[in-house]
């Protein structure tokens, strides 16, 4: 059997209690000196004569007491714990007693019997203490799971327990003429004196106050009330300085009503607030677990779908570029089986076409393998950058440099505002977008037609642009053209070579340094490829 655990709370984890750990601290200062007043200053006495407020205070004391029984209970049922059980039947010994006694029997004022009544009351405190000192030790704190008919247990326990309560009550009765005497039976607030305490008043005063501090101190050590514990600690308090009441005056089950019967009221008020202050707080635990849950579901469920997209995406990337593979590879292994076979029948010139031919579809290889590895990365993990702050004019003849194929038809365009500019980025990769643009516009546009590279600076960003002559980019091309393996329709259903991935790579560089792009264009009138950068100092 586990012996490790009581009282757990059924959500699991909760969030610490709200009410700060010194309020049953503060409560013991008061009624201490609440008590002490009422000891030595007669003014702060209370006992009021009231046949008609004896029912409806037995009343809610009754209801108080059956309403904890029953949440205890429910708890016994669901955790199948002997503490919550032991605190069940407590408090049907505490509900049954302020039946019998409080509503049941007719009630007096001090009768010629209260005396009985003090010590039927004191016992009854006795049997409802020892047991939730039982719940409180390491018995009463064990489980053996949830048991099977929890309803049959608590009854049994139940029947037990009244069948003692009934047995203390019957030998308190037959004994009633040799009970020791009570000085406080036969007084009213306004006669009491402290010379008039017995030595049975101190010592019963005193145990019942002992018991119930016990049972605080006891229920204060366990962590596993969660936010019952101060409310349960402070009850525990409360129903100690009740005894202590009753010492004084002893208006329990009588018509006449002293700080002692609202102290019993608060044992019990405070027992049940606890109970419903736990209960919300489960219930929002449960709610803020079930939210997390459904957002660790929602968050692994896009998980699993943006997995299941990027080995879609990788499997159409790896068909491509094993399809465009092919025809470079099959055009270098033709020119150069050509070299081979027909060396000596080709003149210097016809060999020298022919290398070209071979540097030039390497260079396409050389593009494709750069594609699919960028893309790779851009896929597998987040998208990195070498910051540093370089002039824009720098990059942009840099670019241009890199791009012999265009010979005398790149013209570079730097504004004023341009030759001042600095980019805060990653020139490597500004460079990659650059040649990416002005190798499409080689590729793209007529070979006679100019290209212009312009640099300038608008605001906090510094803009980069490739103008071309070529035939322009169609609606339904331009709306998707920065999109993974997306490429241009040409005559008829012909597309453009190569895989589709440079515009989109260009898109993801861009935007990762902040900026953005996009291209004006119509067909017949060129285009216009743009991209920002932010701006250095």
């Amino acid at each position: 059997m586990s012996t490790d655990m009581s009282f757990p709370s059924p959500a699991g984890d909760r969030p610490p209690s709200r009410i700060p750990a010194n309020v049953p601290v503060v409560a013991f200062v008061l009624l201490a000196g609440w008590t002490a007043a009422i000891f030595l200053v007669p003014q702060f006495r209370f006992d009021q004569f009231s046949s008609k407020a004896r029912l409806p205070l037995e009343t809610v004391g009754l209801f108080g007491a059956g309403l904890v029984a029953t949440l205890a209970y429910v708890r016994y049922s669901l955790t199948g714990l002997r503490s919550w059980r032991l605190v069940a039947v407590a408090f049907v010994v505490l509900a049954a007693s302020q039946l019998m006694f409080g509503l049941v029997l007719p009630t007096g004022g001090f009768r010629a019997h209260s005396r009985l009544d003090f010590y039927q009351w004191t016992g009854v405190r006795a049997i409802a203490g020892g047991l939730l000192l039982a719940a409180s030790g390491r018995l009463g704190r064990s489980s053996t799971g949830r048991p099977p008919h929890p309803m049959r247990s608590f009854l049994a326990s139940s029947g037990l327990a009244l069948m003692g309560l009934g047995l203390v009550a019957g030998a308190l009765a037959a004994a009633r003429t040799h009970l020791p005497r009570l000085s406080t039976a036969t007084r009213s607030a306004e006669a009491f004196s402290i010379h008039h305490l017995t030595g049975v008043d101190v010592v019963l005063g005193l145990a019942g106050t002992a018991l119930f501090l016990t049972l605080a101190w006891r229920f204060g050590g366990m962590p596993e009330l969660g936010g019952m514990r101060p409310w349960v600690v402070g009850a525990f308090i409360v129903a100690a300085f009740s005894g202590l009441h009753y010492m004084f005056l002893p208006t329990v089950f009588t018509n006449r009503t002293s700080t002692g019967d609202f102290l019993r009221l608060g044992f019990s008020s405070l027992l049940v607030l606890g109970f419903v202050w736990e209960a919300v707080r489960s219930q929002r635990a449960e709610l803020a677990q079930s939210r997390r849950l459904v957002a660790a579901y929602e968050a692994e469920r896009a998980r699993v779908v943006q997995l299941d997209e990027l080995d879609r995406s990788q499997a159409e990337l790896f068909g491509l570029l094993t399809h465009e593979l092919m025809h470079p590879v099959a055009s270098i292994r033709g020119f150069a089986v050509t070299l081979l076979r027909r060396w000596d029948q080709l003149d210097d010139e016809a060999r020298f076409g022919v290398v070209e031919r071979i540097e030039s579809q390497t260079t396409q290889l050389r593009d494709l393998a750069e594609e699919a590895i960028t893309v790779s990365q851009l896929d597998a993990q987040p998208f990195e950058l070498l910051r540093r702050t370089e002039p824009a004019a720098n990059i942009a003849h840099d670019a241009a440099e890199m791009v012999d194929d265009l010979g005398g038809r790149l013209k570079v365009r730097i504004e004023p505002a341009g030759e001042r500019a600095i980019v805060d980025g990653d020139p490597a990769r500004i460079l990659q977008v650059l040649r990416n643009l002005l190798s499409n516009a080689e590729r793209h546009g007529e070979p006679e037609c100019p290209i212009e590279l312009r640099v300038d600076a608008v605001g906090e960003e510094v803009v980069f642009s490739v103008a071309d002559e070529g035939p322009g980019i169609g609606p339904d091309d331009a709306a998707r053209l920065f999109r993974r393996f997306s490429r241009i329709h040409r005559d008829g259903n012909e597309r453009a070579p190569g895989a589709g991935l440079g515009l989109y790579i260009c898109k993801r560089i861009v935007e990762a340094h902040g900026g953005r792009i996009w291209v004006q264009s119509e067909p017949g009138t060129g285009s216009v490829f743009a991209f920002t950068i932010p701006a250095g100092r």
